[in-house]
């Protein structure tokens, strides 16, 4: 077992679950941000959005499977040290969401979530498997993977949630 709590992916389903299990964790946490800032329409509605893309993400992330025979080797690479660093990330953030967080908290954790190197492997293994099952290239296209960091920012600047004032 890593310190991730999950075993090293040994085998391509293996990983494939591991990643598709933290989008649905990330969409839980966005759907949670969502009922918290309820009295505030416009931010609520983002995070639902947000929270049904990363559901997507996690479909195709599980869908990816079907192209793979169950055997297959993961590809070499540092998964599991990177993985388990965005679970702590995920889980602290899970923490201080269940506890009430601000709005600036829910996006700057966003952002943070959405800067690490889960969008990069989910995004690498829709693209691969896209190859191998053409019929998930319509839904990879609409899927935002790599443009959520992006729409956390404009949202951000739009909604104009600032940090919050330093204290001395």
């Amino acid at each position: 077992m890593n310190e991730g709590s999950l075993p090293v992916a040994e085998t391509m389903w293996a990983l494939l679950e591991r990643v598709a299990g933290l989008e649905r964790r990330v969409g839980a946490l966005y759907e949670r941000f969502a009922v918290l800032f309820r009295p505030r329409p416009l931010i609520a509605a983002f995070w639902n959005e947000m929270a049904g893309e990363e559901r997507l993400h996690a479909v195709l992330v599980a869908a990816t499977r079907e192209v793979f025979p169950v055997t297959a080797p993961a590809p070499s690479g540092e998964y599991a040290r990177q993985l388990g660093g965005i679970e702590q990330r995920l889980g602290a953030l899970e923490a201080r969401a269940a506890a009430g967080i601000s709005a600036y908290e829910a996006f700057a954790g966003a952002e943070e979530l959405e800067a690490s190197e889960l969008n990069a492997v989910t995004e690498l293994i829709i693209r691969h498997a896209g190859r191998g099952f053409s019929r998930l290239g319509t839904f990879i296209d609409r899927a935002g993977v790599d443009h959520h960091r992006d729409k956390l920012l404009e949202v951000r600047r739009r909604l104009r949630i600032e940090s919050p004032p330093q204290s001395s």
